[in-house]
């Protein structure tokens, strides 16, 4: 056996470990630093919790696992498409439940940042022009 070699082989599994570990904290940053994104727990009916970013974009909430490597959204969903239930605060977590045509999705954070998802959700435009009775 030889130990160059086998050192070698350590060092590129460490050289590769050690990439991953700078592209995932590079996305993390990239994410958590893009305006409009939010850290929440998330998941769907009937499935564990999972930490993730929610990022509101102009029409569509954007969700990302941050265990992923994926620089794309894992979920999107449409804002004018949604409703949502709130449910009471407990220990400084607030759960909305998102309310979709076809699914629902519980997400839990801070109160600010769930409040900022509601007025995010409510300031989608009107479907109708108001008029005066």
């Amino acid at each position: 056996m030889n130990w160059d070699n086998i050192a070698w082989g350590v060092a590129a599994v460490l050289f590769v470990v050690l990439l991953f570990g700078v592209v995932y904290l590079l996305r993390i940053r990239y994410l958590l630093n893009h305006p409009g994104s939010i850290q929440v727990a998330l998941r769907r009916q009937d499935e564990p919790w999972r930490n993730g970013i929610a990022m509101l974009s102009d029409d569509t909430l954007d969700l990302y696992p941050t265990r992923s490597l994926s620089w794309g959204p894992s979920w999107q969903a449409v804002r004018d498409e949604m409703k949502f239930e709130l449910k009471s605060e407990r220990d400084g977590v607030q759960i909305v439940t998102l309310i979709l045509p076809t699914e629902r999705w519980d997400i839990a954070s801070s109160g600010g940042e769930i409040s900022a998802l509601l007025s995010w959700i409510d300031s989608g435009a009107p479907e109708a022009e108001p008029t005066l009775a």
